[in-house]
């Protein structure tokens, strides 16, 4: 028994997952037809992240060493270290060990507008030099900053990961108002949204 769901939408990539009696897997292919299918080399897949511990540094992990390396060619551009580490630093180095290229960004937890926009600059030039087929941001941070940076390569289809939305955490009306907004802004960027 196996369960395929392929979700596509107006690009030329679609998100497939595969469920069986084996495991789960996930991969990023070409549709059928399109432009992009006769590729010469691999998929070029730029991930963005600011949370390296917890869940989502095991998503990550688990989904970057999952697809195929001669189909995929992915860098992870994040911290060294997150600012909150709580004792989990080793992100960076199981990325590297997996054999998965890292490009230091200096993204931190708190908003910070000096950091976020040295970040932003830093992704900007990351994504106009790696000339990525998708952008991947994970979760508010990093989703925010990393879909704004795609704004700098309209070729490249931007996915959105948030693993929870930030906007949940308030109860001040003002403040929800304020993060609603903001994800809507930059949901206008966002080719994919994975919930």
């Amino acid at each position: 028994l196996e369960i395929i769901l392929a979700i596509s939408h107006s690009g030329h990539f679609m998100m497939v997952w595969r469920l069986n009696i084996t495991g789960f897997e996930t991969s990023i292919v070409a549709k059928p037809n399109s432009p992009s299918s006769p590729r010469n080399g691999p998929i070029r897949i730029l991930q963005v992240l600011e949370a390296t511990i917890g869940g989502t540094k095991r998503h990550l992990l688990d989904l970057c060493s999952l697809l195929d390396p001669e189909q995929f060619h992915i860098t992870v551009a994040c911290p060294t270290i997150r600012s909150e580490p709580h004792g989990d630093t080793s992100f960076v180095s199981d990325l590297l060990e997996a054999g998965i290229s890292v490009e230091p960004v200096p993204l931190v937890r708190r908003i910070h507008p000096i950091e976020d926009a040295r970040s932003l600059w830093k992704l900007i030039r990351i994504v106009r030099r790696g000339r990525y087929d998708i952008i991947h941001a994970h979760s508010s941070k990093a989703g925010f900053i990393g879909r704004q940076a795609a704004l700098f390569d309209s070729r490249a289809r931007v996915v959105y990961s948030p693993h929870g939305f930030y906007f949940l955490n308030f109860e001040n009306r003002f403040k929800l108002t304020v993060f609603k907004f903001i994800e809507r802004l930059a949901g206008l960027s966002t080719d994919m949204l994975i919930a």
